[in-house]
């Protein structure tokens, strides 16, 4: 989940709107506060309490691309030698993150040594084919 904040105080960000109207009912006479929750769906926003006051409101997020490839072609990394070896970079980093924040740190051990294997791989091919291009001028 991306974080928002209330000022300088993260603030819980849900997505589910039956648990946050379980939360905070929809008929409730509650009184006005400083958010402590936010709902984003369905391209609303709502905060809850109801803002007693203007708060500067700072949430955070990623792009989603319609499709992993956008994002090889966008950075200029695609079909190096016909293969896209970021992606592989990537599913193992992550893989090794989600081991290792569930304790289990001999498997990302283990997938540690593929991840270097396709990491070296990767920045080879991406380095032969910078070679080969010139850079754009400084002026």
């Amino acid at each position: 989940m991306p974080p928002a904040f209330v000022g300088d105080e993260a603030i819980d960000v849900l997505y589910e709107p039956a648990i946050f109207w379980n939360n905070w009912l929809i008929d409730s006479t509650e009184t006005s506060a400083k958010p402590q929750q936010i709902l984003i769906y369905d391209n609303d926003i709502v905060l809850r309490p109801i803002p007693d006051d203007t708060y500067t409101i700072r949430i955070f997020g990623n792009k989603r691309l319609d499709t992993f490839s956008d994002a090889a072609s966008q950075s200029g990394l695609s079909d190096i030698d016909g293969q896209d070896g970021w992606g592989e970079v990537v599913a193992y980093g992550t893989a090794i993150d989600l081991l290792v924040s569930g304790g289990e740190f001999e498997k990302a051990a283990a997938l540690k040594v593929f991840y270097d294997r396709v990491r070296a791989i990767a920045q080879d091919a991406t380095a032969q084919m910078l070679s080969t291009q010139r850079s754009v001028p400084s002026f």
